[in-house]
């Protein structure tokens, strides 16, 4: 939960072409992010930037606009979340099953 919680701290900046990237007052944001997800540092912040299409059976990579990678930083909050709801509920449903309980 702490992740999500940290997730909606990250801000976006634009560069000169206009596309998104981090702000530097993120780095100890994403560190911590990258550490409670045990993921690197580095392959997040490119996927918080970034995505890669298909096209013909390849994959390309593409910079996000800023409002994009806003979008996606949204949507991988809103799935932390919603998983690790799911995980809650089916871990207190398990637990409380009548059928674990002895006679």
């Amino acid at each position: 939960m702490a992740a999500v919680l940290l997730l909606g701290e990250i801000s976006f900046g634009t560069d000169a072409e206009g596309f998104a990237e981090l702000d530097e007052a993120n780095s100890e944001t994403i560190s911590q992010i990258a550490k409670l997800l045990s993921l690197d540092e580095k392959k997040l912040s490119w996927a918080l930037t970034n995505y890669c299409a298909v096209q013909k059976g390849v994959a390309v990579r593409r910079r996000q606009q800023t409002n994009d990678a806003k979008m996606a930083r949204d949507v991988l909050a809103r799935g932390l979340y919603a998983r690790s709801a799911d995980w809650v509920v089916n871990a207190l449903n398990y637990r409380l099953s009548l059928s674990r309980v002895v006679l």
